[in-house]
């Protein structure tokens, strides 16, 4: 029983796990579009600010603490505005820096959860050819036999322990 269900398991595992690198790849270029569009949004916000002779996070500081609440809020706006297109920057620079086994790990620490879900939607599994997916798949399948064993010394400690209480 089960050597077929350790198979499978391993097999399901290593094929999952094999698409981590065409996923960062596919996500990473999803959080570049993201930052594009924020780096164009911040420098429209950093010229503003220079034709008022300020710097742009005082800028943003400046509307944010206006006593009208419309200006407060659009001050908050574009202060995470500003955040945003420095995070995403620098998530792509340490994508970037990163080697090909450390990219699905970068990516898994540094993006925001509604990256990852939308790059997953748009996510098309891929043939993995790359030493890092093939890597990634042997992780898996035996992780797969490593989570089988566990479940079989779990269980037979369960079946002696009724054995022992019923004789």
């Amino acid at each position: 029983m089960w050597g077929p269900l350790r198979f499978v398991v391993a097999l399901a595992l290593g094929l999952l796990a094999c698409q981590a690198p065409a996923f960062t790849d596919q996500a990473r270029q999803h959080l570049a579009g993201r930052a594009a569009e924020a780096a164009r949004s911040a420098a429209a916000i950093e010229a503003t600010a220079a034709t008022l002779g300020l710097a742009a996070e005082d800028y943003a500081a400046r509307l944010a603490r206006n006593e009208d609440q419309v200006v407060a809020a659009a001050g908050r706006l574009t202060h995470d505005q500003l955040r945003t297109a420095a995070h995403l920057e620098s998530l792509l620079a340490d994508l970037d820096a990163a080697g090909d086994l450390g990219r699905p790990l970068v990516l898994l620490r540094g993006a925001e959860r509604l990256s990852l879900a939308e790059a997953w939607e748009r996510f098309r599994p891929a043939l993995p050819l790359s030493p890092a997916a093939w890597l990634y798949g042997l992780g898996g399948a035996l992780l797969g036999l490593g989570l089988v064993q566990l479940l079989r010394l779990g269980a037979g400690a369960v079946w002696r322990r009724r054995k022992a209480t019923a004789a």
